[in-house]
C-alpha cells in the first residue's frame, strides 16, 4: 500500500509540474487529436497522407507533393464532417436517419459518386445509403438489405430510451 501511495504522490507532483508549464495553453491537443484521427481513419480507406501532411493541409492549405488529390479531398471531407458532427452534438441535435444521411453526404462530398448496382442506383456523395454489399479482407459487413430497417430501429431505440448522446472528439 505504501508503494502505491508513493506512485500516486509522484504522479501528483508530475501533474503539478506539467500544469505549471501551461502546455495546454500552447498546444492545441484537441486539434492534433482530430488530425491524427482523420489521418488514420482515411488511411484505412487507402489515403497515404501522413499526420504532418494532414496538418499542413488543414493549417496552411498545402498539399503533399506526389500524393493523390483524392487523398487530400478525403481528409478534408472527413474533417468537415467531424466538425459538423461536433457542432450538432453541442446543439443536442436529434439523431435521425436524415441526420445520418446528411453526415454521410459530408463524408463522401468530394469522393463519392453515383453507383449503379442490381439493387438500384444511389449517390454516395449525396449521403445515400448503399444498395450493395461491401467486402474487405478478413471483414464481414451487414447485408445492405438489413440497413434500412436497422437505421430506423436504431434511431427509434435511441429516442425511446431518451438517451443523451455524448460525443467525444
Amino acid at each position: 500500500m505504501e508503494e502505491q501511495n508513493k506512485i500516486w504522490a509522484a504522479i501528483e507532483e508530475e501533474t503539478k509540474l506539467y500544469n505549471s508549464l501551461r502546455l495546454m495553453d500552447i498546444i492545441d491537443y484537441e486539434k492534433f487529436y482530430l488530425y491524427s484521427l482523420i489521418t488514420h481513419s482515411t488511411a484505412i480507406e487507402g489515403s497515404t497522407l501522413t499526420e504532418l501532411d494532414t496538418q499542413l493541409l488543414f493549417d496552411d492549405g498545402i498539399t503533399a507533393k506526389g500524393k493523390p488529390l483524392v487523398h487530400h479531398l478525403m481528409n478534408t471531407d472527413l474533417k468537415n464532417s467531424y466538425e459538423f458532427a461536433i457542432s450538432k452534438a453541442n446543439e443536442k441535435t436529434t439523431i435521425s436517419v436524415s441526420f445520418l444521411k446528411e453526415l454521410n453526404a459530408l463524408v463522401m462530398k468530394s469522393t463519392g459518386s453515383v453507383v449503379n448496382v442490381i439493387g438500384g442506383t444511389f449517390d454516395s456523395s449525396e449521403g445515400d445509403f448503399r444498395l450493395c454489399g461491401v467486402t474487405a479482407p478478413f471483414r464481414e459487413f451487414m447485408a445492405q438489405q438489413l440497413l434500412k430497417t436497422l437505421k430506423e430501429e436504431t434511431t427509434n431505440y435511441m429516442h425511446s430510451q431518451d438517451q443523451e448522446m455524448n460525443f467525444m472528439f
